[in-house]
């Protein structure tokens, strides 16, 4: 019962931060169309970790965990601060892919959650769609959501070429984090 409380505090707790990033970018002036609507990687991990917390959803946990430890890592390692250094962006930033981080790592210990079979190949092949579909929205507001329309100016080493080589780059670490992810989860049977 009492691991139940602790999910849900943390879920109430990433959902403040989630909207309060909201809030603040408009009250400042920082919230646009263009970079701000939850739709980069990490915003749509933070949303489906926030759901499973909440609900112990299989379908949104994978999403988050896919998406989340693998996006999440990532944006820890070589960050791209949009809206600046203010100081609240900056903590919210790393509080945040903390938390993409930790809900799922926190479903699989705790809660036993663990990816369907095959589902780092469904993710993978769901993340293409959503990328397609992102290209288009971007190409028609004028964003770059997902980083799909153009190389972010993050220092990556992940980022090999320019568009949209280095897509293809990040196509193929995508598929490998997702594959040992999916291990990860399987190999370790005794997580709860």
């Amino acid at each position: 019962m009492q691991k139940k409380y602790i999910r849900i505090a943390i879920a109430i707790v990433y959902s403040v931060s989630f909207f309060a990033f909201h809030i603040y970018t408009y009250y400042n002036g920082l919230w646009d169309r263009h970079n701000s609507l939850p739709l980069h990687l990490c915003s749509i991990s933070m949303v489906c970790g926030i759901i499973s917390m909440f609900t112990l959803n299989v379908t949104t946990f994978e999403w988050s965990c896919y998406f989340g430890i693998a996006g999440g890592l990532n944006a820890i390692i070589s960050p791209e601060f949009i809206n600046g250094f203010d100081r609240f962006y900056l903590v919210q930033f790393y509080v945040d892919h903390g938390g993409v981080l930790l809900m799922p790592l926190f479903l699989g210990i705790y809660e036993g959650l663990k990816p369907r079979t095959m589902s780092w190949m469904k993710i993978f092949y769901s993340l293409n769609l959503l990328s397609i579909f992102l290209f288009v929205f971007n190409w028609l507001n004028e964003s770059n959501y997902m980083y799909v329309n153009a190389k972010p100016a993050s220092e990556s080493p992940l980022l090999i070429g320019n568009w949209p080589w280095y897509i293809l780059g990040l196509e193929i670490v995508a598929l490998v984090y997702f594959y040992i992810i999916y291990v990860l989860f399987h190999g370790l049977k005794q997580w709860k």
